[in-house]
């Protein structure tokens, strides 16, 4: 298939949004309880937000209503999102940054740009998505760890945060 660069170039274009909700009615028809546990689901994303906010620099873009219940999405004053995805790598975590539609590109992304951020927030992006795998101890983890990525990237002052956690 020939067209856009959408994740990596393995797709050209839009998917077939018709055929993806038949599809998604379908299972729906057959599955006996919800694959998506939601309040599990909500409960991590309110925990990691309340870490988030405790951490100066850090601004949440995503809105406590009307949102993805398994996405989070925040910016971190000074630093960019390469340099935050590769600290979180080496310590093991996943999370994604830029435009979903726009994977690979090293353009900040358009949505930020578009909600009237400058270049330099859009170019500082991270995005946090949970799934059902996802447990306590995986939050635990991340939030311990999260602070010191931060302080690596050279934008949080040292000393404890809101939540009493030292950075």
């Amino acid at each position: 298939m020939f067209g856009g660069a959408h994740e990596n170039e393995r797709r050209a274009g839009t998917e077939n949004l018709a055929a993806i909700a038949g599809l998604a009615y379908a299972l729906g028809k057959f599955t006996q309880t919800p694959i998506f546990q939601k309040p599990a689901i909500l409960e991590g994303i309110h925990s990691l937000r309340k870490v988030l906010d405790s951490i100066e620099g850090v601004e949440t873009l995503s809105p406590l209503q009307a949102c993805l219940c398994n996405t989070l999405a925040f910016t971190v004053a000074g630093c960019d999102s390469i340099s935050l995805l590769a600290g979180l790598d080496l310590e093991g975590i996943c999370a994604s940054s830029g435009s979903a539609c726009s994977v690979g590109s090293l353009e900040p992304s358009h949505v930020v740009t578009a909600m009237g951020r400058s270049l330099e927030q859009a170019n500082a992006l991270v995005r946090f998505s949970l799934g059902r795998e996802n447990v306590r101890s995986d939050l635990d983890m991340l939030s311990s760890k999260l602070p010191g990525i931060l302080r690596r990237c050279s934008i949080v002052k040292k000393g404890p945060n809101k939540l009493g956690i030292t950075l």
